[in-house]
């Protein structure tokens, strides 16, 4: 992933803390944004899961997770039949 994001420019600069100025992707840098992406990569992943348990969860009692439909309440909703489709 490291890889894919320096090949479309994004390079990882330090700028607070002991690692200021850390900016060189043949090194420390290199090693330290591949680190940074591994985790993010990684905390993406363990959102997801948990994001898709809780829905399951929610399914299984019946609950329905999303947003509510803009400009309906609960109860209001009509058939799809009788909706017009805007194109």
């Amino acid at each position: 992933m490291a890889d894919h994001l320096t090949a479309h420019g994004l390079i990882l600069k330090m700028l607070t803390g002991p690692l200021r100025g850390i900016n060189d992707l043949t090194g420390p840098g290199k090693l330290l944004f591949a680190f940074f992406a591994a985790m993010a990569e990684t905390e993406r992943e363990n959102i997801r899961a948990s994001t898709r348990e809780g829905l399951d969860t929610a399914a299984r009692k019946g609950e329905h997770g999303g947003t509510e439909v803009i400009g309906m309440t609960a109860g209001t909703a009509k058939p799809a039949s009788s909706v017009s489709r805007v194109i």
